[in-house]
């Protein structure tokens, strides 16, 4: 058990003594002492304690009216009243009203009360550690809602940026593919990646699709060895005077750069005339 702090008030100084004699023995109570209400009022100022015991019947003000004043300086404080039967009704409506933990009748028991005083003290001792917990459980949880809420602002943001560079990625394509000049697309398996409208007119004959065809499948032998050049340099190079279904052609195969280098190669294609 941790050290506590016991205040005990009573008018008579007979009343201090006995009280402190019954935890003597005990070495984890601190014992204080304060023959008034208004005595034990400037104590609790001064300290914080753990439990007040005090008389009911004392001058200028009771043990009730003084505990209902120290709680509103430690409300988290045991307060336990000393009194006999007369005074049953008034205790009874301060325990109802939460200003008093406990009642002790007088005479009591030595041991009783000590019991008493252990057990309430107890019961105030896993109160506070349950307010503490539900302190931690209140704080992890205020933790955990601003990281989700900073999870789901990068999610947000995230979704965005890929929703853009989607959009920027079509709007690339479309372009590409809509643009006069001829452009093919190779990877770096030597496979028609990518085809414009334009080049379409070049290279596919009778509307039969070249995309997913080896270039060998799809040009002529001098085009094919200006691919492989260009895969081995990562030079660009361009011939001219090329004839391909009929179309008199100047090419111009360059390998990608930047991110996207050694990846691929962009053959793109000037038509000098029709055969």
């Amino acid at each position: 058990m941790s050290h506590y702090t016991i205040l005990c008030v009573d008018d008579e100084e007979n009343i201090l003594s006995s009280l402190e004699r019954i935890f003597m023995e005990e070495e984890d109570y601190e014992i204080i002492t304060a023959t008034s209400g208004k005595e034990g009022l400037e104590i609790l100022k001064e300290r914080p304690v753990d439990l007040i015991m005090s008389d009911q019947r004392m001058p200028e003000m009771s043990g009730t009216e003084f505990l209902k004043n120290a709680r509103k300086l430690y409300p988290d404080t045991i307060r336990i009243v000393l009194s006999g039967y007369a005074d049953f009704d008034t205790i009874t409506a301060a325990i109802n009203e939460g200003e008093i933990y406990r009642l002790i009748q007088k005479p009591w028991e030595d041991g009783d009360l000590l019991l008493t005083v252990k057990d309430s003290l107890e019961k105030h001792e896993l109160m506070r550690e349950n307010r503490k917990l539900q302190e931690e459980v209140k704080k992890q949880n205020e933790e955990l809602k601003e990281f989700n809420l900073q999870l789901e602002e990068k999610v947000k943001q995230r979704t965005q940026e890929v929703v853009l560079r989607n959009q920027a990625l079509l709007l690339s394509q479309e372009m590409l593919y809509n643009i006069s000049t001829p452009i093919v697309g190779i990877s770096s398996d030597e496979m028609i990646v990518f085809i414009n409208k334009r080049a379409q007119n070049i290279y596919e004959n009778n509307g039969t699709s070249v995309l997913g065809k080896d270039v060998e499948e799809v040009f002529t032998e001098n085009i094919v060895n200006l691919i492989k050049k260009v895969f081995q340099t990562q030079q660009s190079q361009i011939i001219e005077n090329v004839t391909c279904n009929h179309h008199k052609l100047v090419l111009k195969c360059m390998p990608l750069s930047g991110k996207s280098a050694e990846k691929g190669i962009i053959l793109e294609t000037i038509v000098k005339d029709e055969g």
